[in-house]
């Protein structure tokens, strides 16, 4: 009997899977991780943490969450305390594995709405197809965390899309609600365009109402909190955090380059792009007009007859189209916002990064598919067949446009049997403690190796407290026994703004500033003089380290008493772009310093926070070659002559600047003069 029990049994259990199984296999959550595994970019061997500059601002987010420093007072960066998800490099297991859950979490939530829309549409297997080819670029060439806002814009759009008709969907709102405090902490110019998103939801939604507001609320403040607390944050540093990262955010546009020739091409495909979104939108927002009309005409139909010999007044009728136009309205703000958020991601640097706002135009339209639901023909109608085979049209057009602007389609796009495996061999390693360690020990010995340190400058900075300037903050993390105290904008480059660089000033001078900088070789950054990089805190860095060590790339120094006396006024120069002006020359005992006041017009501060500024540039002892200024740290003082006293060794000490003239292409009318002030400050010999 019992034999007989367990075969009826396990005939049940086959059976029941013979149902289930199939349905799981064609859902889109399944499908949707399986297109997220596929196109997983890279195996094990790239966890290996790399250098340069990008690989170095990982690094230093993923020390700092390892350290738990806190935001805002010790950090300011572009990314928040959450930052190292954008990159799963093995620097510590703990950030390594939580990456690749948020790398792999984030790749399937972009495929889901993807597949969804395609969908709608296409019989499975194409959909899986068109999902795969749209999706690739955004995911594995791009593999930033931008796919988050095209995810939050499809939640959106499906929230103020939902009315009366069929039970709420709350998971929407959740699902919102914790994109909003997750990426706040991961990227914060993200996680201010994802909260705004909510609160156009909230604002336009029909149903939108206390219960809709608590299902968003609620998910975001606890991320937020959880996310907060867990890196080592408190209250003390939270207004710091937000006013920081606000500096980094509005000075981001000192990093705009425009290093192609054919820049104004991209700019005009950029354009028809944005022109399709933007007619999208306004497809959807006339389809969600009809859908309300047509449910009010059926609930007028349905109810009883009341007598209203007066009419409805001329305020209720407003009312009423107030009410039905917030949806459409909310879909075009909400679509804006996204697309101007992706143009300035995109558009600010004229690289590499263009590939984002690309990219991203196929996830954009399957947005309005996926809030389309309601009221749309049946599926077999002409019509929807027009709709998807033009939907599909133009989001694999988009596709190609991506990959031409990645420069080539790579191999692994036409093997996703070999991207499978990658994501089953990264994760295995991260699985296993020993694979971990290996990697890790190997990393760092291959790191140390190419930075060929002197043990003299190892032995020193053993136990001290050390800041690597300008930029390689990988050394750190290659030798684990300095102990890394990094100036809060973790490089050099990052400080944009008078506050950012006084942030760093402020720093030295305090008695928690680090015992040694290790300083490499100046190198400039998108053609930035490196001595003006950034201005204030380079002065203080000349007065209170003094020089202990140096090899050919690498000079040591260490924090001495302030060596410089107050800043005394010497004279002020009035001058336009084109003009020369000669710099006072230093006395034997002190350093030339100046500050500049370009007279920015109102026109240029709206350009800087639309897009971008025109480009200033300052000539420096008749060079032929122009060097990219930093406008928004201008007022700061600038060393231009420094102390023969300084004792840097040869290629670490500033040069000495006799003359300097600023040009800018296409900004001359921004400003009407620029103000030269010259400054002489007492250096104390060592």
């Amino acid at each position: 009997m019992d034999v007989r029990r367990a075969d009826v049994r396990l005939s049940r259990v086959v059976g029941r899977l013979r149902v289930v199984a199939p349905r799981v296999a064609r859902s889109t959550a399944f499908l949707s991780m399986v297109l997220a595994a596929i196109s997983w970019a890279g195996d094990s061997a790239q966890l290996a943490p790399g250098s340069g500059v990008d690989g170095s601002w990982h690094a230093a987010l993923a020390m700092a969450a390892h350290g738990r420093l806190p935001w805002g007072t010790r950090v300011a960066f572009t990314f928040g305390p959450l930052g190292f998800l954008t990159d799963r490099a093995l620097y510590f297991s703990s950030t390594a594995i939580t990456a690749f859950v948020f790398r792999f979490g984030l790749a399937g939530a972009m495929f889901a709405v993807l597949l969804s829309a395609a969908r709608r549409y296409l019989p499975i297997a194409i959909a899986v197809v068109v999902a795969y080819i749209s999706g690739y670029a955004l995911v594995a060439l791009w593999s930033g965390d931008e796919a988050a806002l095209g995810v939050a814009l499809a939640l959106c759009i499906a929230c103020i899309s939902q009315t009366g008709v069929g039970p709420p969907k709350r998971w929407r709102w959740i699902a919102l609600g914790a994109m909003a405090g997750l990426f706040t902490l991961e990227k914060l110019s993200l996680g201010v365009a994802i909260v705004a998103l909510c609160a156009i939801a909230l604002a336009c939604a029909p149903r939108a109402r206390w219960r809709e507001f608590a299902l968003t609320a609620v998910p975001a403040s606890s991320v937020f909190v959880v996310g907060w607390f867990g890196t080592g944050n408190g209250f003390t540093n939270l207004i710091a955090y937000l006013r920081t990262s606000e500096q980094v955010s509005s000075g981001y546009s000192a990093m705009a380059i425009n290093s192609r020739s054919n820049h104004h091409q991209d700019i005009v495909i950029a354009a028809i792009g944005a022109a399709t979104i933007g007619a999208a939108a306004i497809a959807h927002a006339r389809h969600l007009v009809r859908s309300s009309c047509r449910e009010r005409a059926q609930a007028v139909e349905a109810a009883p007859p009341v007598d209203a010999p007066n009419g409805q007044s001329r305020s209720d009728r407003m009312w009423e189209a107030l009410i039905a136009a917030r949806a459409p309205i909310g879909v075009v703000l909400a679509t804006s916002l996204t697309t101007w958020t992706l143009f300035k991601e995109g558009f600010v640097r004229q690289d590499r990064h263009r590939l984002v706002f690309f990219a991203s135009i196929p996830l954009i339209l399957s947005a309005f598919r996926l809030g389309a639901g309601r009221g749309q023909p049946p599926a077999r109608s002409r019509w929807t067949r027009l709709n998807g085979a033009t939907m599909v049209t133009v989001v694999l057009a988009f596709s190609l446009i991506s990959f031409g602007v990645a420069g080539s389609i790579p191999a692994s796009f036409v093997n996703p049997p070999g991207s499978l495996r990658n994501f089953f061999d990264t994760a295995f390693t991260l699985a296993l403690p020993t694979r971990r360690h290996d990697i890790i020990a190997s990393a760092r010995a291959r790191r140390a190796h190419a930075y060929n340190l002197p043990p003299e400058i190892v032995a020193r900075t053993s136990g001290q407290t050390v800041d690597i300037d300008p930029s390689e903050q990988t050394v750190a993390w290659a030798y684990p026994s300095m102990h890394w105290d990094p100036l809060p904008t973790l490089q050099d480059y990052a400080a944009y703004t008078t506050a950012l660089d006084m942030l760093d000033v402020n720093y030295i001078l305090s008695s928690n500033a680090p015992r040694f900088i290790l300083r490499q070789e100046p190198g400039s950054i998108d053609g930035r003089l490196p001595i003006f990089d950034p201005p204030a805190t380079q002065l203080a860095i000349e007065c209170n380290y003094r020089h202990v060590d140096a090899s050919a790339i690498w000079e040591l120094v260490e924090r001495t008493p302030n060596r410089c006396g107050a800043a005394k006024k010497l004279e002020q120069v009035s001058m336009h772009f084109g003009d020369r002006t000669l710099v006072p020359e230093a006395s034997p005992g002190e350093m030339i310093v100046a500050s500049f006041d370009l007279h920015l017009s109102a026109l240029w501060h709206v350009l800087d926070t639309a897009y971008k500024t025109p480009e200033v540039f300052v000539d420096i002892n008749d060079s032929i070659r122009s060097n990219r200024f930093v406008v928004r740290t201008a007022p700061d003082l600038h060393v231009l002559q420094p102390p023969s006293a300084l004792g840097y060794a040869a290629g670490f000490a500033p040069p000495t600047i006799h003359s300097l003239a600023f040009n800018s292409k296409g900004g001359g009318f921004l400003t009407s003069r620029i103000t030269v002030t010259y400054y002489s400050i007492a250096f104390a010999s060592p």
